[in-house]
């Protein structure tokens, strides 16, 4: 019984890495197709809204709350600390 499993094992691993070569260069062509330049997006498009920035205490988290400001700016969204 084990041998049948390994070899369905074997078959299927050769078969996901077959189609992850197979698709890798396409994952490529679609993000370049997708992609939009800043400044054709609205940034302003959800001006009303609010988030909470709700975070620990992190050197990661503090350079993103010197930031918030910015944010504000650029996108109308106002920012609570929770």
């Amino acid at each position: 019984m084990t041998r049948k499993l390994a070899a369905f094992r074997g078959y299927y691993m050769g078969l996901a890495r077959n189609v992850l070569i197979c698709v890798a260069p396409l994952a490529g062509t679609v993000i370049g197709v997708t992609q939009v330049k800043a400044d054709e997006i609205s940034w302003r498009q959800f001006e009303v809204a609010a988030i909470v920035w709700a975070y620990n205490t992190h050197p990661y988290a503090g350079a993103v709350a010197v930031q918030l400001p910015e944010f504000e700016n650029l996108t109308g969204i106002t920012s609570n600390e929770a």
